[in-house]
């Protein structure tokens, strides 16, 4: 079934060359793709082995039965615009975009030329297409608009070796700021971490050797035995004489890291509390502590 399927991409970035990409393996044809440089769009062509470099998103449109617009947000509404003033029929066409916060209304101006419309975001992390396409598998993809593209969307997350998951356009805010704190933030509170290890004399490039296995097993808890059961530390043993200690050490090292500090400390009482790690009067004591540092 989806072989019959011929699928451009409009902003052949990191994204849409990693989608092209898998894609091709799942069994689609892939049509135009186009950037703003023909150089980009050649080197996306070569990366996923098929498809046509373009710099005309019109041009990139063709025959495709599905257009996948993977262009940053803030450019969305712009693509929509041009494509529907190209010379293009859009009756039996499905058009995508992948932004996590964007609902598909976006696309509504291709919605009035014919064309069914939906998002599909990967929860997937893009840094690098050749390295995200080696760990692919499992990946969860959220989807949401009309019924034609939610259908296909699920068909093509299903191909790609994913599973599909259907939203309302309301809730994308909030699914996409979640996924924000669990991989952007992430990333900034170990860089503060690092920027601690460089306070006492630990060169950054070794500090991330260091505290990768501390991360990785971490990680490896969360999956095999929940996140509450993965949580140790401080905070679980109610250990307040240590926490003490870290404010102080903190407050005189970065004011950054020790704001941070107080507020993930209150989230964790939270966590440990909510799953009786923490007794009422220990998850008292230690908001106490960390407050008051707070606020002096």
């Amino acid at each position: 079934m989806v072989g019959r399927y011929k699928v451009s991409i409009i902003g052949a970035g990191r994204v849409g060359s990693t989608l092209a990409y898998l894609l091709k393996q799942g069994g689609y044809s892939i049509g135009g793709m186009s950037c703003r440089r023909e150089e980009s769009a050649r080197r996306a062509v070569e990366f996923v082995s098929g498809g046509v470099p373009c710099r005309d998103n019109g041009e990139a449109v063709g025959d495709s039965d599905i257009i996948l617009i993977t262009t940053p947000d803030q450019a969305i509404a712009t693509v929509a615009r041009q494509l529907r003033g190209a010379r293009i029929d859009w009756k039996g066409r499905i058009a995508y975009h992948c932004s996590g916060c964007l609902s598909s209304d976006i696309l509504s101006p291709l919605a009035e030329v014919g064309s069914a419309i939906g998002s599909l975001h990967p929860l997937h992390t893009f840094a690098q297409p050749a390295q995200t396409v080696s760990r692919w598998k499992g990946c969860y993809f959220f989807i949401e608009g009309d019924a034609r593209a939610r259908q296909v969307a699920l068909e093509m997350s299903a191909a790609l070796g994913g599973k599909g998951v259907v939203i309302s356009p309301q809730q994308k805010p909030l699914y996409h700021a979640s996924a924000t704190m669990a991989s952007n933030y992430l990333v900034s509170l170990i860089w503060l971490s690092l920027l601690l290890w460089e306070r006492i004399g630990i060169p950054f490039s070794e500090g991330v050797s260091a505290l990768m296995p501390l991360m990785k097993g971490t990680f490896e808890d969360i999956e095999k035995l929940g996140v509450a059961s993965a949580l140790t530390g401080p905070v679980v043993r109610g250990d307040l004489t240590t926490i003490k200690a870290h404010l102080q050490a903190l407050r005189e090292a970065d004011k950054m890291a020790w704001q941070v500090y107080c507020k993930i400390g209150a989230v964790t009482a939270e966590l440990a509390s909510r799953n009786g790690l923490l007794s009422s009067q220990q998850r008292e004591e230690l908001l106490g502590i960390l407050q008051a540092a707070n606020a002096s």
